[in-house]
């Protein structure tokens, strides 16, 4: 992904458990050969992928060359289902929220924030994972925030 536009699309992916190991391996050989041979309308993407912190899978698309489209898509999902199910994780529950708690990431239910938040186990400064960024740019700029600057701020204060 680093000579990918800034513009390219992203799609991310969170494990609640770490990605090392015989199951990196496996992941890396699995969307190496997908993004390989990933196409939409029968033309290639310039497509690659990352696996950041142990526990985020990231899918890119630089979409100045070729444009995904929905049917390539959900090629893609395909794939991260099969990921997933090798994992024994959902990849695709968007009510995890992982955040950072000093010594490692861990993740919580949408549900349990407001109680977390009262009873001091994640504060303000509590850095959270944004898994709504849907550019390369905001890869490195909107990923890791502190609540106070997260979406999820307005859900609890």
């Amino acid at each position: 992904m680093k000579h990918f536009s800034t513009h390219s699309k992203i799609w991310i992916y969170f494990s609640g458990a770490p990605i090392k190991g015989e199951k990196k391996d496996f992941v890396s050989s699995k969307l190496e050969h997908f993004c390989k041979d990933w196409t939409a309308h029968n033309q290639q993407l310039k497509s690659s992928f990352d696996i950041i912190d142990e526990h985020f899978i990231v899918l890119c698309v630089d979409e100045s060359q070729n444009t995904a489209t929905g049917c390539s898509i959900d090629k893609s999902v395909h794939v991260l289902k099969e990921i997933s199910n090798f994992l024994n994780v959902n990849l695709f529950d968007k009510m995890l929220l992982p955040y950072h708690n000093g010594n490692g990431i861990e993740y919580c239910h949408f549900q349990n924030i407001s109680n977390l938040y009262k009873n001091s186990t994640i504060t303000d400064d509590t850095h959270f994972y944004n898994l709504t960024i849907n550019f390369l740019s905001d890869l490195q700029t909107e990923f890791k925030l502190p609540l106070k600057q997260h979406w999820l701020s307005k859900h609890i204060h």
